[in-house]
């Protein structure tokens, strides 16, 4: 089965090059590599496209809006259908570097070997090279919400783990799917436009009988944001709740949702008050409320 690595670019052509170099200096055979460019400067994009032109199996598709992460993945998805009834769908974010040059070969190998299994994820370490992040992650449940930073840490499997875990959901920042699968599910909801979309899809491929794994396989490490970073008011804090709450409102009922954003509208008040945001509470319980 040919392997296609997904990224999603937008206005960081020198982290996706290295990148690509890291996953091409893997030599992992019938892979391909797409960069979805999210509508980035035009220097940006230029300078992604100079700089990966000398390998013929990378391909940087240009898109004429930024729609988010799911939007990009599923442009690329339709890009490989146009020549590709299946593959294994690796996605992962531009913010990492490979650690492991063989995690390619052991995800997609334990998907030859477990036809039930649709996606697959594998130990991911913080930008500190020696933290695990969470990739094992609780399905959105209104209990779950108020229960995260104990379920978060507790549910930490992954870094001590020694076999492949059947689990509910996976981190969205490297997994590995089965194309047909991901299509059957419906791909990304793309009104999330980031965050907790891959809770949306990993519930879909449950939901049409697909198996989800954790393996212990180190893979790359991720240079994103620190949990206290992302609890400050800004875009990320707004899609993070936005997206819970519409999350709620699709997959269990219309009350859950209009309680998680009447929570939030009240609990976002005293991080305005200490943090001053590009982002004001008004607009941030406008765009909370609009997906309730």
């Amino acid at each position: 089965m040919n392997i296609y690595t997904i990224i999603v670019h937008y206005n960081t052509p020198e982290e996706v090059v290295l990148l690509t170099e890291d996953l091409i200096n893997a030599g992992v055979p019938n892979h391909h590599i797409i960069i979805v460019d999210n509508l980035s400067e035009e220097t940006a994009l230029h300078l992604l496209q100079n700089r990966l032109a000398k390998w013929e199996q990378v391909y940087v598709l240009p898109q004429q809006k930024n729609g988010g992460f799911g939007y990009g993945v599923n442009r690329a998805v339709e890009f490989i259908s146009t020549s590709e009834q299946d593959a294994y769908m690796h996605v992962v974010n531009s913010d990492a570097r490979v650690n492991n040059l063989n995690y390619l070969i052991e995800l997609s190998t334990y998907l030859d070997n477990h036809p039930s299994v649709v996606m697959v994820g594998p130990r991911v370490l913080e930008k500190d090279g020696t933290t695990v992040q969470n990739t094992i992650l609780p399905i959105t449940t209104v209990s779950n919400v108020f229960s995260f930073r104990k379920k978060y840490s507790c549910i930490n499997h992954s870094a001590n783990a020694n076999n492949p875990i059947a689990v509910d959901c996976l981190n969205g920042v490297c997994f590995m799917v089965r194309m047909s699968a991901f299509k059957r599910a419906g791909g990304f909801d793309e009104q999330y436009f980031m965050y907790n979309e891959e809770q949306d899809l990993c519930f879909n491929l449950k939901k049409s009988g697909g198996q989800i794994y954790f393996l212990p396989v180190d893979s790359i490490v991720h240079d994103g944001g620190s949990l206290l970073e992302q609890e400050k008011p800004d875009w990320r804090f707004l899609y993070k709740r936005r997206n819970i709450v519409l999350f709620l409102r699709k997959h269990h009922s219309r009350m859950a949702s209009i309680f998680m954003a009447f929570v939030f509208a009240v609990s976002s008040i005293p991080k305005f008050l200490r943090h001053p945001s590009s982002i004001t509470w008004f607009s941030f319980i406008k765009a909370v409320w609009s997906v309730a």
